[in-house]
């Protein structure tokens, strides 16, 4: 800290009067909003700048005055002379535009915080010159605890407004202890006032709290309401919305919540990641780099802010866990992808081109809307009662419709009755989500390689090199940032998909008449249930969106709490890597390295590299590993028969010194269940699960664990 202040003293002019710079577009030291440069992406149309990254300083204070108030000057010049030396690199850190942008809204969030606390800090009359290492300690200790939510007080101070508003009073201190628990008597009192004062508002799935109203009550920006710990306490006074277990989304665009919907129990007892408070300790640094410019608006001294950061990383979360596809339900998923690519693909693509043909015919003929309407339910009624579905032999079996049971295209039903009686786009995206994942499943593949595939990408080779193979732009960029392209082999499942996908988009880019560069892409399917021509804007968005359908027409399995598992491309990359490695070991990772698109053929295990940081195959096994070990912590697999995971557990709490592994799961102990791997301490295969109908079919995939000399009855030693 203080070898930047010595640098920033070397860089700074000796009194900042105006500013002006290159980056800076429009704005000044007291105006509301500053509009910058993106990076060369701002663009100049017709006088006015697009794309540009702005500052807006108006935001709502804590103390409901507005930042740029008459009454906060002080505190607002103080922010702006330190967000310009900031991008102006004068505090000898270096930020892209984006995150100069996120610190400087860190900055506006410090100046509510203090002004919450004004009869303490004294901010109009002095700025942050009270701002001390005690303040930084309770800041960055409140921060820890629940983000600026927390640091803020929304909770309390919306139950505070609640409850007076509500019953003429304020709140007892068991309810201010306990907000959200409430009892039912003061949630229907609570809500009763709410609705006579309108600030409700339905955002498609319930009615909801406008946040607009916690905005103008607590003096906070809108975004400040995202939290999921806010969002807990409001669903209280939000029938429609509520669940037991589950903080839904206020509008579900799937049946089911899906498998990232966090339980509340556990949102409500979760502190900040580590990461996250690394983030808020390091916007703390770069502010206070602001006494080199105006020394009177700061605390005199110094101290070390990483020093209170360090003192706080043992009550925060240290594990950046994500959910992991169960190894059966990326085998359910395999098994439906093979079942739509083969059995349904081909009369799918053919009636959607079909209709997608007689749809445009009907947008020229000019005919009234009314008749219209009669000619595309005509056209879909024909396509779907005529195109039929496939048998494994490729006889014909029955019609889309006696498939489906398709509806009428006017016809409205609930959520949850869409897919007894679908339309016919929605059985075309279930398709197109199909197809994606035969990609993604098959061959382990970025986002942002699948959506960049060219309608070209499928070669056929011969001789030695027969078979099909997949030209794509590999997702990680080379040097001077460029994207690299590159060929893998793909198994035939994979090869029908893209070429449904290529039938679809070559006869419908034609009817569309469409000369855009996305014309040529591979994922070109219509526009939404009027089958409209497609643009590449949020081209991602609009794949999962379809991944979503196809998950939903599969039935992918519910878990306790009723969410489903809807399958993104980062989860089955995992899936792909680990299940061809536990099939062939050692032997087959050069295979792997090369499949998915590295460039060191590293043989040994341990430095297999995944593609993205942290994902190495030994990570990968360590987290389905850690898997099964909080299952049997928590009673949901049993001891017996599983004996190898046990010793594997006791060994770790051994290690640890706890009694329950859940209380340091964390990349320290993600490094130790690597190690163990790494010196055969424990192996880990993969075993079949087959239907109880005794008809042999494969059910799902589990693993087993040898642990030294103890091993689990599923292990096989062949």
């Amino acid at each position: 800290m203080e070898e930047l202040l010595k640098r920033a003293k070397i860089l700074v002019p000796a009194k900042i009067e105006k500013i002006k710079a290159t980056w800076l577009l429009s704005g000044d030291i007291g105006a509301p909003v500053w509009e910058t440069r993106n990076g060369g992406r701002e663009e100049l149309v017709d006088g006015k700048w697009e794309k540009t990254i702005n500052v807006y300083f108006d935001a709502l204070m804590s103390d409901g005055t507005r930042l740029c108030s008459p009454e906060n000057k002080l505190i607002l010049d103080t922010v702006q002379v330190w967000a310009y030396s900031l991008r102006a690199k004068w505090t000898g850190s270096s930020l892209g535009p984006r995150r100069w942008l996120d610190t400087v809204r860190w900055g506006i969030n410090l100046a509510s915080w203090v002004l919450l606390h004004k009869n303490r800090f004294a901010p109009k009359e002095e700025a942050f010159k009270y701002f001390d290492k005690n303040a930084a300690q309770q800041l960055l200790s409140e921060l820890a605890l629940g983000g600026w939510c927390e640091a803020l007080q929304f909770i309390p101070r919306s139950l505070v407004h609640l409850y007076t508003e509500a019953f003429g009073e304020c709140p007892g201190e068991e309810l201010i202890s306990s907000p959200y628990e409430l009892p039912e008597s003061v949630k229907e009192k609570i809500s009763e006032y709410l609705v006579r004062n309108g600030a409700y508002v339905d955002n498609g799935g319930g009615m909801s709290v406008s946040r607009r109203y916690f905005s103008d009550v607590l003096g906070a920006s809108l975004t400040s309401f995202k939290s999921d710990s806010f969002r807990v306490f409001a669903r209280q006074f939000e029938p429609g919305l509520d669940h037991p277990h589950l903080l839904l989304e206020s509008c579900l665009d799937t049946v089911f919540p899906s498998q990232n919907t966090p339980l509340k129990i556990d949102v409500i007892n979760r502190m900040v990641s580590e990461e996250t408070l690394s983030a808020h300790a390091g916007c703390l640094e770069k502010f206070l780099l602001g006494r080199s410019f105006l020394p009177e608006r700061y605390a005199s001294g110094s101290f070390d802010v990483e020093l209170i950061h360090a003192g706080l990383k043992s009550i925060v979360r240290r594990s950046g866990h994500h959910n992991l596809l169960p190894l059966s339900t990326g085998l359910s998923v395999l098994n439906a992808v093979v079942t739509w690519v083969f059995s349904c693909g081909d009369a799918i693509v053919e009636a959607a081109v079909y209709v997608v043909g007689k749809y445009e015919k009907i947008r020229r003929s000019n005919c009234g809307a009314a008749e219209a309407e009669v000619q595309k339910e005509k056209a879909v009624s024909f396509a779907v009662e005529n195109w039929k579905i496939k048998s494994a032999d490729g006889s014909d079996l029955e019609s889309l419709k006696e498939k489906f049971g398709l509806m009428p295209l006017n016809k409205r039903v609930k959520r949850e009755e869409i897919y007894k009686s679908p339309s016919f786009y929605l059985i075309l995206q279930a398709l197109v989500g199909a197809c994606a994942l035969s990609i993604a499943i098959m061959k382990p593949s970025r986002d942002e390689e699948i959506q960049r595939l060219k309608r070209n990408c499928l070669a056929r080779g011969s001789g030695l090199l027969e078979g099909y193979w997949l030209d794509y732009e590999l997702g990680k960029s080379g040097e001077s940032g460029l994207n690299r392209s590159d060929k893998k082999p793909i198994p035939f499942l994979t090869a029908k998909a893209i070429s449904l996908l290529q039938k679809l988009g070559e006869k419908l880019s034609v009817f569309y008449g469409d000369e855009t560069a996305h014309a040529v892409d591979l994922f070109y399917f219509p526009s939404g249930a009027t089958l409209h021509r497609p643009s590449d804007s949020n081209l991602g968005g609009r794949i999962n969106s379809c991944i979503d359908v196809f998950c939903d027409f599969s039935e992918t399995p519910l878990d306790e709490y009723g969410r489903r598992w809807y399958v993104r491309f980062h989860e089955l990359r995992k899936f792909f890597l680990i299940m061809f490695f536990w099939d062939g070991k050692y032997h087959v990772l050069d295979a792997v390295r090369w499949m998915a698109g590295h460039t060191q053929a590293e043989h040994t295990y341990a430095y297999i590299e995944a593609n993205m940081p942290g994902e190495e195959l030994s990570r990968i096994e360590a987290e389905y590993v850690d898997e099964r070990l909080i299952m049997l912590e928590r009673n949901e697999i049993s001891r017996g028969g599983n004996e190898g995971l046990v010793a594997l557990y006791d060994c770790v709490c051994e290690h640890f010194g706890v009694r329950s592994i859940e209380g340091v799961r964390g990349e320290e102990y993600l490094c130790f269940l690597e190690e163990l791997r790494a010196d055969n301490k424990y192996s880990v295969k993969p075993y079949s699960i087959f239907s109880r109908d005794g008809g042999g079919e494969v059910s799902g995939i589990e693993i087993a664990v040898k642990f030294l000399g103890a091993k689990d009855e599923k292990y096989n030693d062949i």
